[in-house]
């Protein structure tokens, strides 16, 4: 990436050294970035990296430095390219040129390290032998590079056979004066800099929480981000690159047993001694060696169990991996990261925008327990009431698709009440259906009574029906009288039902079949709703002005189907919300919102609800009184 960026932003240089002195600018500019990142604490951005894309990214690491590393254990001479799968498949072509000696030295030592980290991920038995060998295990990388250098010295000098090794190294550090930035390198690296500075530092942070996840300790981003711009800035005036945390380096450490801040300052201590004095020492090093140990350490840390347990518990996640990882591998590996971060949040918006609004009923036996209908069978939902809960925010997001959700469940609920026709309309299935009723007036059992008496009624088909079989005595109710408007003409067409019936449950039922007409003095009678959706919001964080103004449309709608919106268990930001809309606000129960959904469908079950009744409290079966509210309609 930091080469790219040197030919898009420097295209006319020409020279090695100055292509050098390019790269190192460059270098240092990535390191003042990431700095600063870390200074202002703004290493919240990895907030924005799901954890499919974290997992990709150590994934598609460990897998491309593998197939880097391959051309080196079997000798085989790969040109560069650009992708990996190009370097991948140019391996598989000339297989046939796999240099026997190469392979000799590689495979034996691959084979150990494997079969060493497999021993070593089993318990411990305690005895001896076991203790010793874990020892020996920590010193094992140390042991092969001893060995593959005595054995490749022997190969290539004393019987001159193809062996590669690492050849002769400089020896001391040089300075450069990488600090020396102008202002046209500025202006020319500023946005491929600020680039490399965050995908640099989202590759070494993925490395770094794998393996904070395996050791079990936290990882600070801002400290991280301070140290790593602090190393390319100190780097780059040594020559070095664009500093990025090693999977390589990263496992060899963590299967030698290095787990603290010490091994990583021991590690540093040692390669200033190499590159200072015993450079010459590495000549016979051989390179399939280093590859089969580098290798051996990187399959030892893999595992696909991250992509089985995402999954089983996301589909959605597992697709952001999987594409994740193929934009990785096939593409580049910050295209990837672009790919996967673009990705995660179209799914967030997606399960954002379309939540699920679940049907809530009480759990038998267990007052106040209200669950899931589709999750507990035993859940009974109350008659003439729908409970529903959103667990999400309601914004300009999701508010056209929460709102017709409910607008759907009103219809459905106005559907199911209409559709009583035959004989579930008539008066005996009411009689039947209502078990708390005493008494009823036959001709208004549609009715709902305002204020003064003033009513409006329309008839309900069957409601002329003898009651015979329930004891109710037809010649005492004039059957088709349907226009009563006063309580004083209602009265004499009152009826008795046997005893243990009550009549204040009947209005809730024949009422979803009024619709509107004209009172008594010529003026429109407002439709009184006895079906009621009750929304539970203990789950609603935030409410913006579009979901207040979505709310207010669909508690009109739904109030034209003949059902009323009701909300409980708001919390105070919610309540702050609706309160700066009165109207809504007494529309969806104005101070019952505060209450709790058990004490709020008692009093919908127990009570009659006017439209301008009076202050009213109850008691429950258990013996709590909820708080006085204002009834109504």
């Amino acid at each position: 990436m930091a080469a790219s960026a040197i030919d898009v932003g420097s295209p006319v240089l020409s020279g090695s050294e100055s292509r050098l002195i390019a790269v190192l600018h460059f270098t240092f500019l990535v390191g003042v970035l990431q700095l600063g990142f870390g200074v202002f604490r703004m290493g919240a951005i990895v907030h924005y990296v799901s954890e499919p894309v974290l997992t990709a990214c150590s994934s598609v690491g460990i897998v491309i430095t593998v197939i880097s590393q391959l051309k080196y254990l079997l000798g085989i001479n790969v040109p560069s390219f650009r992708y990996t799968f190009q370097t991948l498949r140019y391996i598989a072509v000339h297989l046939s040129s796999t240099n026997p000696w190469e392979l000799l030295i590689g495979i034996p030592v691959l084979v150990l390290v494997c079969g060493v980290a497999a021993w070593k991920k089993r318990p411990p038995t305690g005895t001896s032998w076991d203790r010793f060998g874990r020892r020996l295990a920590i010193a094992l990388p140390l042991l092969v590079v001893l060995y593959t250098t005595i054995l490749a010295y022997h190969m290539y000098e004393r019987h001159h056979l193809p062996i590669k090794t690492v050849g002769r190294l400089p020896t001391g550090f040089q300075t450069f004066p990488a600090w020396d930035l102008r202002q046209g390198d500025l202006s020319r690296y500023a946005t491929s800099g600020l680039t490399v500075a965050i995908v640099s530092f989202l590759l070494s942070y993925s490395c770094q929480k794998s393996y904070a996840h395996k050791g079990r300790y936290e990882v600070g981003v801002d400290q991280e981000l301070s140290a790593l711009g602090l190393s390319n800035m100190v780097g780059s005036c040594f020559g070095g690159f664009v500093a990025v945390s090693s999977y390589v380096r990263a496992s060899v450490n963590y299967e030698a047993g290095g787990r603290t801040q010490m091994s990583a300052l021991v590690a540093s201590t040692l390669v200033v001694v190499v590159v200072q004095w015993l450079s010459p020492a590495f000549y016979y090093v051989p390179m399939s060696g280093l590859a089969a140990l580098l290798c051996g350490a990187l399959v030892s840390s893999f595992t696909v169990q991250p992509f089985f347990e995402t999954y089983r518990s996301s589909p959605r996640d597992f697709f952001v991996l999987v594409a994740t990882s193929f934009v990785m591998f096939v593409v580049s590996v910050d295209t990837g990261i672009y790919s996967g971060i673009g990705l995660s949040i179209c799914n967030l918006l997606l399960q954002y925008s379309y939540p699920d609004l679940e049907e809530l009923g009480r759990l038998s036996g267990a007052p106040g327990q209200w669950r899931a209908v589709q999750r507990y069978r035993q859940a009974v939902t109350p008659q003439n009431i729908r409970v529903l809960r959103l667990d999400e925010a309601l914004t300009f997001v999701n508010g056209d698709y929460v709102t017709g959700l409910l607008l759907r469940a009103a219809r459905t609920m106005e559907a199911e009440a209409k559709g009583l026709n035959g004989p579930e309309a008539s008066m005996t299935h009411v009689a039947k259906t209502a078990p708390h009723m005493t008494s009823l007036t036959v001709v208004c059992a549609c009715t709902h009574v305002r204020g003064h008496g003033n009513t409006t009624c329309d008839w309900m088909p069957g409601c002329q029906e003898m009651l015979g079989s329930e004891g109710v005595q037809r010649e005492s109710a004039a059957w088709t009288s349907p226009t009563a408007t006063t309580m004083k003409e209602m009265e004499p067409q009152r009826v008795a039902l046997p005893n243990g019936f009550r009549a204040d449950t009947l209005a809730s039922r024949c009422l979803p079949f009024q619709t509107k007409r004209k009172d008594g003095e010529g003026r429109e009678a407002k439709k009184c709703c006895h079906l009621f959706v009750v929304l539970d919001a203990s789950g609603i964080n935030f409410m913006d002005f579009s979901g207040l103004r979505a709310l207010g449309k669909v508690a009109k709608d739904m109030r034209d189907h003949g059902v009323r919106l009701l909300i409980a268990q708001a919390k105070s930001r919610l309540q702050d919300m609706l309160q700066t809309a009165p109207t809504l606000y007494h529309d969806v129960g104005g101070d019952k919102i505060k209450l709790s959904l058990e004490d709020l469908v008692y009093l919908l079950e127990r009570h009659e609800m006017r439209l301008h009744g009076p202050f009213f409290a109850s008691t429950r079966e258990d013996g709590n009184k909820p708080k006085k509210v204002a009834a109504g309609c």
